[in-house]
């Protein structure tokens, strides 16, 4: 008995069934999240001055949610992740939180992150899911309302000039993520929170918030190349699969910096070709492969 405190003390090794969280739903979750941050419940994971300061960059910063094509295509980028650097110049924003449409590792389906003079400050998040069972799924319920969607499972400060890796994780996804959208291989389109969440700022005269959907952009096909009046038709090749890879290209002055970016899997040949024959299926707007704990 004497060992016993007051309070309560989160358990962050608990594996909760995944629940989809639609995109207009993410205010609130941040605001629960912050709640949590700043709340009286014990964290062993984060001293207090940490969590103080990731609940105040959590408020001013930027909302994401991922699709599950772009998440898809993360994933599968990430297991390749060369070593790579990054700059605050390479976020799509200095403080935000971003949430994955699936898990992406270790159940992990959302992270947030805040520039510092050190570096960046991570904190990856598992999801408090949902349950078959009536009860069990008022449980849930229950513990949503009293601690939130998110729960902090990691965290890390990358600082500069350390790299990311694709052993890292659910690291290496995010940094993947943030990548493609610097490249522009998405589009971030803006989507209103739910009405109930905006009557809930209107009330505390909170500013409107901003949710910004990542999706694949969409590609043109392009048709077969005609042959002109006179033109010989070459003898016809096959079209071949050549798999997503990331390349490191030069930029800046002098094209002497350098970058990586994300070459999609494409198909190598003329465009009216038939496809050579492959026991491997690829989908373009991504491959279901998850990057494996180490």
């Amino acid at each position: 008995m004497g060992t016993l405190r007051p309070g309560r003390t989160l358990l962050t090794d608990v594996h909760w069934p995944h629940t989809p969280v639609t995109a207009t739903a993410l205010p609130k979750i941040r605001d629960r999240l912050t709640a949590l941050l700043t709340g009286p419940d014990h964290m062993d994971l984060l001293k207090v001055r940490q969590r103080q300061d990731i609940a105040a960059s959590l408020q001013g910063g930027r909302l994401f949610a991922v699709d599950d094509e772009f998440t898809d295509l993360a994933c599968t980028a990430a297991t390749d992740l060369p070593a790579t650097v990054l700059d605050v110049e390479d976020l799509p924003a200095p403080h935000g939180l971003l949430l994955w449409a699936n898990p992406v590792a270790w159940d992990v389906c959302a992270a947030s992150w805040a520039s510092t003079d050190e570096g960046i400050r991570i904190v990856s998040y598992r999801g408090v899911g949902g349950s078959a069972g009536v009860a069990d799924g008022l449980a849930v319920q229950a513990l949503r309302e009293q601690v939130g969607w998110l729960i902090p499972v990691s965290h890390r400060l990358v600082v500069h000039g350390e790299a990311i890796t694709r052993v890292d994780g659910a690291l290496a996804v995010l940094a993947a993520t943030w990548l493609l959208i610097a490249q522009r291989t998405g589009e971030t389109v803006s989507v209103a929170a739910d009405r109930s969440i905006r009557k809930a700022y209107v009330r505390t005269r909170r500013p409107a918030p901003e949710v910004r959907l990542v999706r694949i952009r969409g590609r043109q096909a392009t048709g077969p190349r005609e042959t002109r009046p006179g033109e010989a038709r070459e003898p016809q090749a096959q079209r071949r699969w050549i798999s997503g890879y990331w390349r490191s290209q030069p930029h800046g002055p002098g094209r002497a910096l350098r970058k990586d970016v994300y070459v999609f899997a494409y198909l190598r040949g003329p465009a009216d070709a038939p496809i050579a024959a492959s026991t491997t299926v690829r989908v373009l707007a991504g491959e279901r492969r998850r990057p494996k704990p180490q």
